[in-house]
């Protein structure tokens, strides 16, 4: 229920959280140690245990309980330079490669938007647009200079 965008350049992710049946807006892209940042698509609050799973040393033995359920949630985690690392329903990093990368029910929007030549902001406004499950605003972060700035639609 979210919409996280990657190009190797700019990360950025929506600030919508579904609460039963109302929006709220929450954040989802956060500044990790070691200049990362992380964001997560899926529930907000297995979403923040992740982040303070991976903040506090990403051992293997204290994944997050609820990650290991049907009911997942997705952890993107971006260097300044490099593919970004990935982690599901197991402790493990993926790596994806590839120019850009889009996660969450905006994904498929934002997809065709990079693939179209559109920058990742405009990429974002198009999935918070056609999404019904992303919007509110936006977080993104310029990889290269660490600069986050916050985009309300």
């Amino acid at each position: 229920m979210t919409t996280i965008i990657w190009d190797g350049t700019y990360f950025a992710a929506d600030r919508m959280s579904i609460n039963g049946s109302q929006k709220e807006e929450v954040r989802k892209l956060h500044r990790l140690d070691g200049g990362l940042f992380g964001a997560f698509a899926g529930s907000y609050g297995p979403g923040l245990m992740l982040i303070d799973w991976f903040q506090n040393g990403a051992d293997l033995s204290a994944y997050p309980a609820p990650q290991k359920t049907d009911e997942w949630t997705r952890l993107i985690v971006c260097a300044r330079s490099g593919q970004p690392s990935v982690y599901e329903n197991h402790p493990v990093a993926l790596t994806f490669l590839g120019p850009f990368h889009a996660w969450g029910s905006g994904s498929q929007y934002a997809l065709g938007a990079l693939a179209a030549g559109a920058t990742v902001g405009f990429a974002m406004e198009i999935a918070c647009r056609f999404d019904p499950s992303s919007g509110i605003a936006y977080d993104i972060v310029d990889l290269q200079t660490g600069e986050m700035k916050e985009v309300r639609l």
